[in-house]
């Protein structure tokens, strides 16, 4: 073999063989004045010089700095990871600024990476970068169409910075429920209630069925079932557990009576006939204490309201009368269960007085317009987007159910947060690294998103 045949030989398996890449052996573009780096030729001369261009017209339009980085591989290596130390080395964006985004895309690990700068998070969201890789980058990869994922990806970006803060709003809806859930924790509150109560009911129930069933007879036991039965097929619906508890409750009292044993005595009985166990006789008597308890205070309430109207000569009307005394929208405030109207008349004078209360839990929110609870939050839309650094702001978009007005209340999206091993980001920057690129001393946010073809 001649040694021509001899390099040839050596010169093609040196351009076909590749080599894996580290974070220090990519050379940095900005030495030949270009935002791209194509170390292993994955796209042609010609096409890597169209994206370069495309790249300097995006700095000098909106001063942003997107860097893109291709390579064959990066050996066994985590791209995620290999994508935060390659921004931080390079400082992409400027300093102070932040307004870098690196692109990284892996051959062998048929992986796309990106890497946002803290300045970019309320922009390049997580929601947009990884819209922009599902959507328009990896169809184009999945035909080996490199080239045009990445121009397809760079027309979303140089959108977005045109237009930084139009999502659509289907896009905004969902990215703040995703991570800023609106309802707030006492909106959500009753459900959890609820939820606790429906437990707590079934479980005073079955106690109260398995520990009375010697007592019932056949069809006693068949209608115990179905009203369990019930309970159950309605379990989300806290009136039919509180009905079946309270009947329960009464029906345990009536068995006692039968057995003309007093309730304090049969409960605490020690008595080896008695049904119930220890943990059942101190559920059921703090059930008890509970209902009674809150019963004889709202009863104390309520009656201390009836005696100062008598002193005034105040009748309470029923609710049966009420509505003759009642606005429209206090009406619709009742429907809904916003507000307690209470109406007291007065025959002497012929005046009435209206004791409202606002009830607790209420989704509805005040109307700017007639003033009344019964304004409901129809949607959400962000504004601008949390970062790291900052916080967002949202508008929530509210309906009246009684005089159809729509209003909007701007509220604050909280700044988002990082675990400290969630990403593999080290809290500790190389600030030395940072400042000697030449691309302008950005830092790295931890945003962003990735995608395999």
């Amino acid at each position: 073999m001649t040694l021509k045949k001899v390099l040839a030989i050596s010169y093609l398996l040196l351009t076909t063989i590749a080599w894996a890449h580290t974070v220090d052996s990519i050379p940095n573009p900005t030495k030949r004045n270009s935002y791209i780096a194509n170390p292993d030729g994955v796209i042609k001369p010609d096409i890597e010089k169209i994206i370069a261009e495309r790249l300097q017209n995006i700095k000098n339009t909106s001063s942003n700095q997107v860097a893109i980085v291709i390579v064959k591989t990066i050996d066994d290596q985590v791209p995620k990871d290999f994508a935060v130390k390659l921004f931080d080395k390079w400082g992409i964006g400027e300093k102070g600024k932040d307004n870098g985004l690196l692109i990284l895309l892996v051959m062998d690990q048929r992986r796309i990476e990106f890497e946002v700068g803290y300045g970019l998070e309320g922009i390049i969201t997580d929601y947009r970068s990884n819209d922009i890789i599902q959507n328009y980058m990896l169809p184009e990869m999945k035909s080996a169409r490199v080239d045009q994922a990445i121009n397809f990806a760079l027309d979303q970006i140089q959108e977005i910075f045109q237009n930084p803060g139009q999502l659509s709003d289907i896009q905004m809806t969902e990215e703040l429920e995703r991570n800023f859930p609106v309802q707030s924790s006492q909106e959500n509150f009753p459900m959890m209630f609820d939820f606790i109560m429906e437990i707590f009911g079934l479980a005073i129930g079955l106690i109260i069925l398995i520990s009375n069933t010697r007592y019932l007879t056949g069809p006693q036991k068949l209608l115990a079932a179905i009203g369990l039965g019930v309970l159950f097929l309605t379990f989300f619906i806290s009136i039919f557990t509180l009905v079946y508890v309270a009947a329960n409750i009464i029906w345990l009292i009536k068995v006692n009576l039968q057995r003309r044993v007093h309730l304090i005595d049969f409960l605490f009985s020690k008595n080896s006939t008695n049904p119930l166990k220890t943990w059942e006789k101190i559920i059921f008597a703090l059930s008890w204490i509970t209902t009674v308890g809150i019963r004889k205070y709202l009863s104390i309430k309520q009656n201390q309201t009836v005696t100062k109207m008598d002193l005034e000569n105040f009748k309470f009307v029923s609710d049966a009368q009420e509505e003759q005394y009642l606005t429209a929208a206090q009406l619709k405030e009742e429907e809904l269960g916003s507000v307690e109207h209470e109406v007291y008349f007065n025959s002497v004078n012929c005046t009435n007085k209206i004791e409202s209360k606002v009830l607790p839990f209420s989704k509805y929110q005040e109307c700017k317009g007639c003033k009344a609870i019964t304004s409901e939050l129809t949607k959400s839309h962000t504004k601008s987007s949390p970062t790291y650094a900052s916080t967002g702001t949202g508008i929530n978009f509210y309906e009246c159910r009684s005089c159809q007005v729509s209003f909007e209340v701007e509220f604050t999206i909280p700044r988002l947060t990082r675990s400290s091993s969630g990403n593999g980001i080290s809290s500790s920057r190389s600030s030395s690294s940072s400042s000697s690129s030449s691309f302008g001393g950005g830092r790295s946010g931890g945003g962003g998103a990735g995608g395999s073809w």
